[in-house]
């Protein structure tokens, strides 16, 4: 009985007598055109038999049971002589230890060798497309004869997921205008100019700045039209303009706006509370209504998410100058971090805090990164705490908002330093984020001013690509970040992908045998003698992002 024990453990090695062909094989199956074809036949072995070895599947692994034992093997190499060939015996062990054998003819006689030790065989064997099933018994004892069964072992379905959604333009835009998102007390949140001086547009506007009254606050929305994601990213832009002129409808502002949605992001350009009389307090007054309007505007998008199709966890959001002094603000200043001059102005009673103006929505959403386009912060330590990462972009030359750190509006000493408080440009936050290890990156625009994405007539130019495109790349970055692939506490062998937006997900294990996937979970047997061991995963997320990440095992 113990010969007959040690031939079930290694007669499994005769069932390789299969030619199913795996599509993932078929380059490398063609070219065993001498293969048993896949109708299924017996074969009867006995001392008189000859059987021609050369007709025995090399390319694939089979698994079954013999008794309560499960094996896996495989033939590596098959001639007119025998077989030669490895078996794995699955145990506790998460990792599976090769044993070599083989069969040969010898004197007529079909002879099994593993370990040092031979014994005859004889069997009898059915060959299925993708099982094989049977008997066999040590010739010198045929009584006693055992059943087996064995699959082919195939991996579950995978490919490797990939999707040009975000990175190129792909959809028609759908436009919805003047998208009223709340009110609030004001002077004007529009004021379109092209060519006149910043400081004669304040002198003749001064009549304008006598009395507030209450304003729409209106965005204009730009959906990728016949879109199926459900949940997609926002993107919100602010014009610039000194908080005094400008438009949501401004050029620079709408080709961004609608390449990006081409892309696949709901994107949205803003109008906010514009226009200050001739008093620092009046023109830091200004400032911070801007941000509220810019937090009221965040707060209707996210709450109208369901209507839109936006997904409240991906907002983006950046701005040019003004604009972009307020997107920083309002992605990093919290009411606890609100500069000095809000309460010596007595702006937190004036006007409420951050969140009190233009609207009662108040729905969870998240920032995931911002887009600072010359642009500035009042103070650096704004910044801690908010792992949200910053891609910069500023003219070296700029002398109305300070590259490094200054009083805006340098280029005239006595206005700059008459109405305006220090700021902190685009290099110091870039060194401060740096000094944080949040993810950023700054593009300094060598030897420019302010506003070098535009020509004279105010149409954008070659830096205005250029800038659109890092930002698609950096933003795009944010949009495909997952997580890792992670190992499972206490069940060696089985890994996890702990996403929680994830589609579709598929796995597949080099180096192994895949045993069950469930939920966001993988089991793999791993073959010690593989060269290499990793599992893969891959997929698309809810966002319609594709994702495709590995583990290397050791």
């Amino acid at each position: 009985m113990f010969r007959l024990r040690i031939l079930l453990v290694y007669g499994i090695l005769l069932l390789g007598m299969s030619a199913c062909r795996d599509s993932r094989h078929e380059d490398k199956a063609s070219r065993h055109k001498n293969r048993i074809s896949p109708t299924e036949q017996t074969l009867e072995v006995n001392e008189h038999a000859a059987f021609d070895f050369t007709k025995l599947d090399t390319i694939h692994y089979y698994h079954g049971e013999i008794e309560d034992s499960t094996f896996y093997f495989k033939i590596d190499k098959s001639d007119k002589s025998g077989i030669h060939g490895r078996y794995y015996r699955i145990g506790k062990s998460e990792y599976l230890t090769p044993t070599p054998f083989s069969i040969v003819l010898k004197k007529k006689r079909y002879i099994f060798s593993s370990n040092g030790k031979e014994i005859p065989l004889k069997f009898k064997i059915s060959i299925g497309k993708s099982s094989i099933s049977g008997t066999f018994s040590a010739f010198a004892n045929p009584v006693g004869k055992m059943d087996l069964a064995f699959e082919q072992y195939q991996e579950p379905p995978f490919r490797e997921y990939k999707s040009k959604r975000y990175k190129e333009a792909t959809y028609s835009v759908q436009k919805i205008e003047n998208v009223v998102y709340g009110h609030a007390q004001g002077f004007w949140t529009s004021y379109p100019v092209k060519d006149e001086k910043y400081l004669k547009i304040i002198l003749k506007s001064i009549g304008k700045t006598s009395t507030k009254k209450k304003l729409d606050l209106t965005l204009d929305l730009y959906l990728p039209d016949k879109d199926t994601i459900q949940k997609r990213p926002l993107l919100i832009l602010l014009h610039g303009g000194a908080f005094y002129i400008g438009d949501k409808s401004v050029e620079t502002m709408t080709k961004w706006c609608e390449h990006f949605a081409q892309t696949g992001y709901v994107t949205a350009s803003i109008n906010y509370r514009m226009g200050f009389r001739l008093s620092k307090a009046s023109i830091l007054q200004s400032g911070y209504e801007a941000i509220q309007d810019a937090h009221a505007a965040i707060r209707y998008l996210a709450a109208h998410a369901d209507e839109y199709g936006i997904d409240p966890d991906n907002i983006f959001i950046g701005g040019t100058s003004a604009g972009s002094i307020t997107a920083m603000a309002a992605t990093f200043m919290r009411n606890n971090t609100r500069p000095p001059f809000v309460f010596e102005q007595h702006l937190d009673t004036k006007c409420g805090n951050l969140e009190s103006s233009g609207n009662n929505e108040h729905p969870s959403f998240h920032i995931k990164a911002v887009a600072n386009m010359w642009g500035a912060v009042y103070d650096l330590d704004e910044l801690n705490g908010h792992a949200i990462p910053v891609i910069s972009f500023h003219g070296t030359e700029d002398n109305i908002v300070p590259y490094d750190q200054g009083i805006p509006f340098s280029g005239s000493t006595s206005l700059g330093e008459k109405f305006f408080d220090k700021m902190y440009g685009s290099k110091a936050i870039h060194h401060h984020l740096d000094s944080l290890k949040i993810r950023n990156e700054f593009h300094p625009i060598q030897g420019v001013g302010h506003s070098p994405y535009q020509d004279k007539q105010g149409h954008p130019n070659d830096c205005y690509y250029f800038i659109q495109n890092k930002i698609q790349n950096f933003f795009y970055t944010e949009l495909v970040r997952t997580a890792n692939i992670t190992p499972v506490a206490k069940q060696p062998g089985t890994y996890q992908f702990k996403q929680s937006d994830v589609q579709v997900l598929q796995w597949r294990a080099e180096g192994g045998f895949i045993t069950s996937t469930e939920d966001n979970q993988v089991t793999v047997l791993w073959r010690k003698d593989a060269p290499k061991r990793k599992i893969i995963a891959s997929g698309t997320r809810t966002n319609g992002t594709a994702f495709t990440c590995e583990k290397r095992i050791r």
